[in-house]
């Protein structure tokens, strides 16, 4: 549930439950052995979670206006982006903040106020299996 089951007991009242597309087995932008993500964004939703984060950048529409009309078909609000990127050398910086900034914009562009930070730890998983 997206809400917290006893809204009135006072320490659960402003708790929310959101969801992302890795609790439905989203871990890339990209990748065949995903399922469509129209289908995750409705599943999510049709499971009750009204606040999301968006997961691997490019799954989910990266232009803000069609990101917004999914968020109003279904009644879901985006809370956060996330990214994966190396912010200890400075030779990937630039890459990593070109990343980031495209992630914000269509972010915020939605209402949107976060950025979750991966590492790049597992560039790509094949069949479950790991690469690093």
């Amino acid at each position: 549930m997206s809400k917290a089951v006893n809204a009135s007991d006072p320490k659960y009242s402003k708790l929310t439950i959101g969801v992302c597309p890795d609790q439905w087995g989203v871990w890339f932008p990209d990748d065949s052995k995903q399922m469509e993500p129209r289908r995750a964004w409705r599943e999510m939703a049709e499971a009750g979670f009204e606040v999301i984060e968006t997961g691997p950048y490019g799954y989910f529409p990266t232009d803000p206006e069609e990101l917004q009309k999914w968020c109003d078909e279904y009644g879901v609000r985006v809370v956060a982006g996330t990214g994966w990127g190396v912010l200890h050398k400075q030779e990937a910086w630039e890459t990593t903040l070109e990343s980031f900034r495209a992630i914000a914009e269509t972010h915020a562009a939605v209402g949107a106020e976060y950025i979750v930070h991966l590492p790049p730890a597992l560039p790509r998983r094949q069949d479950l299996g790991v690469d690093r």
